[in-house]
């Protein structure tokens, strides 16, 4: 049986058409000469994760990320496809986890599984979390750092401008020059035979003729001690005197009542 011309150039296109689907799928790791199960997961977020991305168990490749897909009505939103190889099963209740495979943050999946005794089938649903690495921790923990860093000389941008505003205008230059000339007035009145210098000599002067007549002050301090003492004891004694003529005069007084005498004597007994 012969073949016509054109129906050669058909069958070897659709055996192109079907290696370069074969060859197209199997680069991004799925053979469609094997028979695959789809496993459903559902996100917050993506992650990172992109179709083709490698799907292990136990450190073997069992399967690829089929496909992401974002579902903005859905809660969660994101839904991740993962192809697995039909003969390599996985126990319900497991965990997929998206982790980092390398330095560069390539996303690569692990299952890990329940013990379970039963096993997914095509379209269930598996849970997943992505699981942050360490390079992933560091970021988080540099980024704020970075940010107070940034805002920081931001800050000391604006401060450099603004000190480098006031030291050009004419109203800091005036200051400059009144504390210059300032300073050039006290450096005079300090110098012998300035305001300040005379000031200071008399202050000086007053101090030493202080200390000179010390001994004179200490003197005089001491005879009106004295002084307030002698007129202390005169007013005691003189304070005395008349207290004692003012008893004896009662004593005379009393003594008369007594005897009768007097005119005081002679009312109270008569």
């Amino acid at each position: 049986m012969k073949f016509s011309s054109e129906a050669k150039i058909g069958i070897i296109g659709l055996a192109t058409i079907a290696v370069l689907i074969w060859g197209i799928n199997y680069l991004k790791g799925k053979n469609i000469l094997n028979r695959d199960i789809t496993i459903f997961a559902y996100l917050p977020d993506a992650y990172g994760l992109e179709p083709s991305a490698d799907v292990y168990l136990k450190g073997f490749k069992i399967g690829v990320v089929d496909n992401v897909r974002l579902f903005p009505d859905e809660n969660p939103p994101i839904r991740v496809s993962l192809s697995i190889l039909r003969n390599y099963e996985i126990p319900e209740n497991s965990l997929a986890e998206i982790y980092s495979a390398d330095l560069l943050g390539t996303r690569s999946i692990r299952i890990i599984p329940s013990g379970s005794d039963n096993y997914l089938q095509n379209y269930d649903t598996i849970e997943m979390h992505y699981v942050p690495d360490m390079i992933s921790k560091i970021q988080e923990e540099i980024t704020p750092v970075l940010e107070n860093l940034g805002r920081l000389s931001r800050t000391l941008d604006s401060t450099g401008n603004r000190l480098n505003f006031l030291l050009d205008s004419e109203k800091f230059s005036a200051i400059i020059d009144d504390i210059q000339r300032t300073s050039k007035m006290l450096s005079r009145s300090l110098e012998d035979g300035g305001s300040l210098y005379e000031s200071f000599a008399n202050i000086e002067s007053v101090s030493s003729n202080i200390k000179e007549k010390n001994q004179a002050i200490a003197s005089s301090l001491d005879n009106l001690e004295s002084l307030t003492g002698s007129m202390k004891t005169m007013a005691d004694d003189s304070l005395l005197l008349h207290l004692t003529n003012m008893t004896g005069n009662l004593n005379d007084i009393i003594t008369s009542i007594r005897s009768g005498s007097g005119s005081l004597g002679q009312v109270i007994y008569n």
